[in-house]
């Protein structure tokens, strides 16, 4: 207590100084109300008889789709995963993880350009992309539609024509049928509570 206004040895401030500035704004601070809501929505709802069922689903899933890329030639990150999510290798099929975000994107699909263990491209670009299940073991896909998910990435990078690490070229003909694919399967499976 008595050391709190001397100043901190390789600092210009004081203990009390330092202490307030630890705890606030990091570790303090006003409540976010939002937040706390949104949390306690969360836990009830894997508090609901049904959610381990769908947590076992969002793992298979994730598990079809990491199988499926693999299939197709992809290098999926470990190897497969253990949760809901798969990064997968886009520089292999010669576009960079932001061209295959972005082309995804065009077509309906939503994806993250991903960072992969030894990328040599910067955070903006990246060489994969990560896919995750959660959505689609929400909304009630079945593991052939999973498969056809996979088989609808892989055509749009395979069909994708990239002209450096942000530029590219979609054919307009690949972009209308991906889409039309993906707005078929968000018809048939829509999202929980705006049916």
């Amino acid at each position: 207590g008595r050391d709190y206004d001397r100043p901190v040895p390789g600092t210009n401030r004081t203990l009390q100084q330092q202490l307030q500035r630890a705890l606030f704004p990091y570790f303090q601070g006003t409540p976010n109300l939002s937040a706390i809501a949104a949390k306690a929505r969360a836990f009830a709802f894997v508090q609901e008889p049904g959610f381990p069922a769908l947590a076992r689903l969002i793992r298979q899933h994730a598990a079809t789709l990491a199988t499926e890329l693999s299939a197709r030639g992809y290098k999926v990150v470990t190897g497969g995963t253990d949760n809901h999510m798969v990064l997968f290798d886009v520089l292999s099929q010669g576009v960079t993880g932001y061209v295959a975000e972005k082309a995804l994107q065009a077509c309906g699909l939503i994806v993250n350009k991903n960072g992969i263990p030894g990328d040599q491209l910067p955070p903006t670009v990246t060489s994969g992309v990560r896919l995750g299940s959660n959505s689609l073991a929400r909304r009630g896909f079945s593991s052939k539609d999973v498969q056809l998910l996979a088989a609808l990435v892989d055509q749009v990078i395979r069909g994708v024509e990239a002209q450096g690490q942000r530029e590219f070229t979609l054919p307009a003909k690949l972009e209308q049928i991906i889409s039309a694919q993906v707005a078929e399967l968000c018809i048939r499976y829509p999202l929980p509570g705006y049916d």
